[in-house]
């Protein structure tokens, strides 16, 4: 079990970061290239050098919230699901038992013990653990960073999904920056644009600009 979960977690990191750093660079043509402030500040939600590459961005300029694959940190992935969700309670015995109760009661919990059940969910516990992404960590851990986007007047989201499990960044950034601060966000299909505009809506967002990433070639 211990060597499932080391697959599943360190394994599958290190191989993660093995096929990022196997990811080329080819040529790309100036009409390819979407048209960015290389003067702006980036959060970047992959692992790649793309920014640096194509758009000449300065690594100053970028947060890797995920990690960098080229560096030594370490990579997040995973998912957004407290691993407390998963914690059982306590089986406790029933009250104003007596004792004749008490006994049979904690007959029937050493009947129903299965030892190797019980390593097998404490092993999917550790891996929901390992795998957890904490963005509240990787928020306090970047605090410098989002201190200067107190100021920011306009934000861009370029090609996110605006999937739950990263949402608690876009509601952060959205607390500390200034309510009049413009927020546009591309999709790919027309099928995400009202999807993107209801997560920017319940984030808090008022009146998100919604535009085809196309637009920005």
């Amino acid at each position: 079990m211990e060597r499932i979960l080391k697959n599943l977690t360190e394994g599958l990191l290190t191989q993660f970061k093995s096929f990022i750093l196997q990811v080329n660079y080819p040529e790309l043509n100036l009409n390819k290239r979407l048209r960015i402030d290389s003067d702006s500040i980036f959060i970047s939600f992959n692992y790649t050098e793309t920014l640096q590459k194509y758009y000449g961005i300065d690594d100053r300029q970028i947060l890797y919230i995920h990690g960098k694959a080229s560096s030594d940190q370490q990579l997040i992935l995973g998912h957004g699901i407290d691993p407390i969700n998963f914690e059982e309670k306590e089986a406790v015995p029933p009250e104003n038992a007596t004792d004749e109760e008490l006994e049979e009661w904690r007959q029937c919990m050493a009947d129903n013990y299965d030892h190797s059940y019980e390593m097998g969910k404490q092993t999917i516990n550790k891996y929901f653990t390992c795998s957890f992404k904490n963005t509240e960590k990787v928020i306090a851990d970047s605090a410098k960073f989002f201190k200067n986007l107190s100021n920011v007047d306009e934000i861009i989201i370029i090609g996110h999904s605006l999937s739950s499990v990263d949402v608690p960044y876009f509601s952060f950034i959205h607390s500390i920056v200034s309510e009049n601060t413009e927020w546009i966000a591309t999709y790919y299909q027309e099928t995400e644009r009202e999807a993107h505009h209801t997560t920017l809506c319940e984030i808090g967002i008022k009146s998100p600009k919604l535009i085809s990433v196309s637009k920005l070639l």
